[in-house]
């Protein structure tokens, strides 16, 4: 599995704007083949600060979601909207724990 960690931080006033931009990914990700989680989080405190945690099957499918034109769309809006660079970080899986029961 493939993991992507990417953090994000909104201009001040506009994380309302930058939730709603990146809620958009949700629908048009959940019919992508091969993506596993792809989970949006917001700060508890700082609300212009995101997170995505996102789980791909193999780096084919991260590679193919990289290219989606929706993807790109909506990153690019997104630039206005944000504080600073974003930043991306690629892991892979090496241990997991599975629930009990």
């Amino acid at each position: 599995m493939i993991i992507l960690l990417a953090s994000m931080k909104a201009k001040p006033g506009q994380g309302e704007a930058l939730e709603t931009l990146l809620r958009s990914l949700i629908p048009r990700v959940q019919q992508e083949d091969g993506v596993v989680n792809y989970i949006l989080h917001r700060h508890l405190e700082e609300k212009e600060r995101f997170f995505f945690y996102e789980r791909y099957a193999t780096r084919a499918v991260y590679d193919a979601h990289m290219k989606t034109a929706y993807l790109r769309e909506v990153l690019a809006k997104a630039q206005t909207l944000l504080n600073e660079p974003g930043t991306v970080e690629l892991f892979e899986d090496l241990a997991e724990t599975a629930p009990q029961g």
